[in-house]
């Protein structure tokens, strides 16, 4: 007894290594003692020892299995180990043995449901903390932002302020709240009590976001150096910082096509997350879609996205019905069939201008189209076209993720096509929800989700041969032609015959040959850059057009960004031995014009990770080939898919030297695909729409069936 009142009185100290001293004599007397190896777990656990601490309470459990106390400890433990399961599993058998242990372990119980993906529950165990500590508010608050509860979120970040107004973390976070939401001026100031890396960190971002890429990157490299340089703590958690300031420079490197030293940064940037992340089953701050626009292999890619993906909990917003309750929910398979299109871009963009089409030529005899938009509302004529085109559009922006859920519950969707997936402005919880009985991958996400709650991606045998297969967790629904719907309106097609019926519109094509890319700066990668510049040395007196990645502002100088992407490129074409003058930037103006300045003696050179998408179809449509070099994803055979489409194979290059000697292949190229393009499958927009809505049929058939997802393939493939 002198031996235990010893160390408990060095334990109240807190002299945790004469506590232990005094154990080690306690064990020597009495080494079958069943409080013992409990003690000494409660030490190493005190000491950051770990596993030691677990060698202790895994020794301790068989006598004291019903000992709240040893589940408590056990419990604190596996949260410090990241292992989220183990840690709500000890900490409820501790509730089940004695409830009066809730208030101190509550908050901890809901960080390990918050790790755990399970937002909601945690919202739940904060309701029953008792001490309202600033660290509390501040967790509270980042639970509540992942259910998209913004302004209860922004309260509870500044309540942890009002208890410690140097709590850097709740800065960040409010700073990023306003610089998420729109409000990036705003943003700046409340970086700037936090001086840590973080802060350095989130000024670069910002910075990025109002176009100060120079800015932006300077701020990413102090980040970096203080982690290396400065910073404490372990190496993984030295590692995890590094991972997302590395994310983050790489990411605005790629924007400025500021090339020196990118390629090596990313590897670093992809061994750290692999190492540190992924291969522990973390989720990296290496994004999917980050992944994309880099050479790396798939599995490496499917690796990321699956990992990413777990973080997202089947029961965080209304839970995963099974499947005979989906069904009774849905109905039968002869019903007419309701299908959801889920987009941040319902907006001015691409996507918007592709669904149009889709949604005009849908059979409502067959079909119910509900949009569920969750970006922001530009008020742009596309997007009053777009909701004027579908039975429902429903503004999902300020609805949180169970309330996004529950709307699409509500209006009983059996397909729900996700335009969005890993994308800008991607929000996953929404279909982890499963508020419909078939999930899709559609038309924006040129990869795999990762997602176990994902059933099918819709794709095609060009673009996804089946060599490819296996770096995708989803079944595959193979169109019969093209995946990616192609849709141009009336008007756009009486102008397309009108331009193939005058000369060029661009003062450039008069007197040169034209080669074209209007993507945007971010997939032009060194190497495709290269080979550019390489046929501009093999083509006298050609010229290269490229999109401004100037926004239109009006009265409003051009951004530092703009600046800085166009001297890159000047600098590297010099470098390479072609004219700067030769590079040449044209405006962003509205689609209808965008497609006329098509019409020019030319060639628009796909890129080669991540290729053209709707910018090819629109470079086809207005009669301009596309050269594009085959890769081994589905982000690089878009052009692939386009092209064989068309019956234009000759286009397709299958190597480097390839590519750069097919582009002085032009001009009978042209003339074949301004006289026969609109009548290839590719354009006609009611036959594609017919075969989606027939695989959309049979997914949901599958279901109704009780049978689990299969690969489906469209009849009419030629």
């Amino acid at each position: 007894m002198l031996l235990w009142a010893a160390a408990n009185s060095a334990w109240e100290r807190e002299h945790a290594d004469e506590t232990l001293v005094w154990l080690r004599c306690l064990e020597s007397v009495a080494p079958d003692d069943p409080m013992l190896p409990m003690a000494l777990g409660a030490v190493f656990q005190h000491q950051n020892e770990w596993h030691a601490a677990l060698e202790m309470y895994e020794r301790a459990l068989p006598q004291l299995s019903r000992n709240a106390d040893l589940h408590c400890n056990m419990g604190q433990l596996f949260y410090h180990l990241k292992n989220m399961p183990r840690a709500v599993e000890s900490y409820q058998r501790a509730l089940a043995l004695d409830a009066g242990v809730l208030p101190r372990i509550a908050h901890l119980l809901a960080l390990a449901h918050h790790f755990n993906g399970d937002f909601a529950l945690a919202e739940q165990f904060y309701g029953v903390v008792g001490e309202k500590t600033a660290p509390f508010h501040f967790d509270f608050a980042v639970t509540l932002e992942r259910l998209g509860k913004i302004e209860q979120a922004n309260r509870e970040y500044n309540r942890a302020l009002a208890l410690d107004a140097h709590m850097a973390d709740a800065w960040l976070n409010v700073a990023a709240l306003h610089q998420q939401y729109g409000h990036v001026a705003e943003a700046v100031p409340l970086y700037l009590p936090a001086t840590r890396f973080k802060a350095m960190t989130n000024l670069g971002v910002a910075f990025e976001v109002t176009e100060d890429v120079v800015a932006a990157l300077a701020w990413f490299a102090k980040a970096s150096a203080y982690i290396v340089n400065t910073a404490s703590g372990s190496r993984d958690e030295r590692a995890e910082a590094l991972i997302l300031v590395l994310t983050h420079s790489v990411r605005a490197k790629k924007t400025a096509c500021e090339w020196e030293q990118s390629e090596e940064e990313f590897e670093r940037l992809l061994q750290l997350a692999l190492e540190f992340e992924t291969r522990r089953g973390a989720p990296s701050a290496l994004m999917p879609f980050d992944t994309l626009m880099h050479p790396l292999s798939a599995r490496a890619r499917k690796q990321i996205a699956t990992t990413h993906t777990r973080q997202f909990s089947a029961t965080r917003a209304g839970g995963i019905a099974t499947p005979r309750e989906r069904t009774a929910r849905a109905g039968d398979s002869d019903v007419k069939l309701h299908v959801g299109y889920l987009s941040f871009d319902f907006t001015d963009h691409p996507t918007a201008h592709l669904l149009k089409g889709l949604f005009a030529s849908s059979d409502r005899a067959r079909t119910t189209v509900v949009a569920f938009s969750y970006g922001k509302d530009d008020g742009s004529a596309v997007r009053r076209e777009v909701a004027a085109l579908v039975d429902v559009f429903e503004d999902l922006a300020n609805c949180s993720t169970a309330q996004s859920a529950a709307t699409i519950r509500r209006h009983g969707i059996h397909v729900l096509m996700d335009a969005q997936v890993h994308a800008r402005g991607s929000r996953m919880g929404i279909v982890a929800a499963r508020p419909a009985p078939v999930v899709v991958n559609y038309l924006v996400y040129p990869g795999t989700s990762g997602a176990a709650f994902v059933d099918y991606l819709v794709t095609d045998r060009h673009v996804l041969p089946p060599e490819l297969a296996d770096g995708f967790t989803e079944k595959l629904a193979f169109l019969p032609h093209a995946y990616q719907v192609n849709a141009y309106d009336r008007a756009q097609s009486e102008r397309a015959k009108l331009w193939r019926q005058r000369g060029a519109t661009e003062p450039e094509a008069r007197d040169a040959f034209v080669f074209v890319n209007f993507n945007k700066p971010d997939k032009i990668e060194p190497g495709v850059f290269a080979m550019w510049t390489a046929i501009l040395r093999r083509v006298p007196g050609s010229v290269l057009l490229l999109l401004d990645p100037a926004t239109p502002r009006e009265r409003a100088p051009e951004s530092v960004t703009s600046r800085e992407i166009k001297r890159n490129l000047a600098r590297a074409a010099d470098a390479q031995g072609v004219h700067r003058s030769r590079i040449r930037f044209l405006p962003r103006v509205p689609k209808a014009e965008h497609l006329k300045r098509h019409d020019v003696n030319g060639l628009f050179l796909d890129t080669l990770v991540y290729g053209a998408h709707s910018t090819a179809s629109d470079a086809l449509y207005a009669g301009l080939p596309v050269l594009t070099l085959a890769g081994d994803s589905h982000a690089s055979r878009v052009g692939v898919s386009l092209l064989s489409n068309l019956g234009m194979a000759e286009l397709m290059a299958f190597s480097r030297k390839e590519y750069e000697e097919l582009a002085g292949v032009h001009a009978t190229l042209q003339r074949k695909l301004r006289g026969e393009a609109l009548h290839h499958p590719l354009f006609q927009t009611p036959a594609h729409v017919q075969a989606l809505e027939t695989i959309q049929r049979a997914m949901y058939d599958l279901h109704v069936a009780g049978v689990s997802p299969h690969h489906i393939i469209a009849a009419g493939g030629r």
